[in-house]
């Protein structure tokens, strides 16, 4: 089950976006990856969407904070910019 807020506002002006999702008992590919959030943001001024996200289970912790650079000319395809930070428990 997923929980959490998705905010929009101000679609027509400033066009404000941010989520803040939480997944407890994740799994992917057959792994319990235990309790995953996920987090973005962008204004329409800003040219880039700040990810975070964070996966924490009994076995390790993964943050990752970075950002997705979109496109500023036709051809150009997204970069992304993330620190990655992988812990045992």
């Amino acid at each position: 089950m997923v929980s959490g807020q998705v905010d929009i506002r101000d679609v027509f002006d400033k066009q404000e976006i941010a989520a803040d999702l939480k997944a407890a008992g994740f799994q992917y590919r057959g792994q319990n990856l235990g309790l995953v959030a996920v987090g973005a943001s962008k204004k329409k001024s800003d040219k880039s969407i700040r990810i975070f996200a964070d996966v924490d289970n009994q076995r390790f912790r993964v943050e990752a904070e970075g950002y997705v650079h979109l496109p500023e000319k036709k051809g150009e395809r997204e970069r992304l910019d993330f620190l990655i930070k992988v812990k045992d428990k």
